[in-house]
């Protein structure tokens, strides 16, 4: 794929990813939000862990080797993290004045607001999945 194609992609990749995390978080009044961050979290750090061991899921958690503590830790943090890039857009929104010319321009400036957010979310998905395969903070 070209860069102009990697690059269409993830900005794609990006709007709907807020847009999802949007109207969950609204529909719910965040509820939604934490659960879903939450429970991938926990899902992904248990198959990654139970993949690693050459077992399911479901056996990992028989076996009483699952893990809800941690990655629900690092779920708290993203969650922080994900309102933070919302309030912000949020703000930018609820400021922007009817035929603001320079709108584009703003709403680029405010997304950066969010970009940092989710480069710490993916992150912490990383070490998410690392400390389900031993590393240690």
């Amino acid at each position: 794929m070209s860069k102009v194609g990697t690059g269409l992609a993830a900005t794609l990749n990006g709007i709907s990813a807020f847009a999802t995390s949007a109207a969950t978080s609204v529909a719910t009044g965040g509820i939604g939000l934490a659960t879903d961050i939450g429970a991938n979290a926990i899902k992904s750090y248990n198959d990654n862990r139970a993949a690693s061991l050459g077992i399911t899921t479901e056996e990992l958690f028989a076996s009483g080797q699952g893990e809800i503590l941690i990655p629900s830790s690092i779920a708290v943090v993203q969650l922080a993290l994900e309102r933070l890039g919302l309030k912000k857009v949020g703000d930018y929104f609820n400021k922007l004045p009817a035929g603001n010319t320079k709108g584009l321009f703003y709403l680029l400036n405010v997304g950066n607001a969010e970009a940092v957010p989710e480069y710490f979310q993916g992150g912490l998905d990383v070490l998410n999945a690392g400390l389900d395969q031993g590393f240690t903070i």
